[in-house]
């Protein structure tokens, strides 16, 4: 869809292909970005493995208030992928 507006223009050749694929590279991460990276349908397509878990805070309330949430993570526990 890009390349079909962007050969309409009328500049040289070698500007056409470079805008063309500048134009393609920024669509391609947007759409991975925003859409195959977040949605876990698409993530499973694409043979990407499942977002980590978020751990819960033990005790306390479940306001989710800052004051109730501890000022220094004391878990440090390393994730590899």
């Amino acid at each position: 869809m890009i390349g079909f507006f962007v050969v309409q223009w009328p500049t040289g050749v070698a500007a056409k292909f470079f805008i063309i694929v500048l134009l393609s590279l920024v669509a391609s991460v947007v759409v991975y970005e925003l859409l195959v990276r977040c949605l876990k349908v698409l993530r499973v397509l694409f043979g990407m493995t499942r977002l980590p878990q978020q751990k819960r805070a033990v005790g306390g309330s479940s306001t989710g208030r800052l004051s109730d949430r501890p000022a220094v993570n004391i878990d440090r526990t390393i994730y590899s992928a």
